[in-house]
């Protein structure tokens, strides 16, 4: 049996774009690594700076500050820290959902969209993709 010319053409685009996608990402990595060596760089620069460790110590000593002092509002009110903890749970439960259900809609090629009319405002899905590492298992 021949292959058709259009799963020739479509295995050839499926392979290029493997490839951009592969160059892209080891790009990006380079990238990254170098980034990561000049910000230590600069970190090293600023330990250096006298000054400059004075101003984070005694950043440091006005954040311990302001964690006692919100502490301490949060002991007396404390029912309303619960129902704060309480609403943020719902909260991104239901960012969560409407993930799943704007993504099925995409999937299944339905337009994907919120109309507010009060405010006149139209809102669409933001898309994002990110890789994770993943061991190669040996074949």
């Amino acid at each position: 049996m021949r292959e058709r010319p259009e799963t020739k053409e479509l295995l050839r685009k499926i392979i290029m774009s493997q490839s951009k996608l592969e160059l892209t990402f080891f790009g990006e990595k380079k990238k990254s690594a170098r980034k990561s060596e000049l910000a230590k760089m600069v970190r090293d620069y600023l330990a250096q700076n006298g000054t400059y460790m004075q101003v984070v110590e005694e950043m440091r000593v006005l954040r311990e500050k302001k964690k006692s002092i919100e502490n301490g509002v949060r002991a007396s009110c404390l029912s309303d820290v619960r129902e704060i903890d309480t609403l943020s749970l719902q909260i991104s439960a239901a960012k969560d959902l409407m993930s799943d259900i704007a993504l099925t809609m995409y999937a299944e090629g339905k337009t994907v969209e919120i109309v507010d009319k009060e405010r006149g405002v139209r809102y669409v899905p933001e898309f994002s993709v990110k890789f994770r590492k993943e061991n190669l298992e040996k074949v």
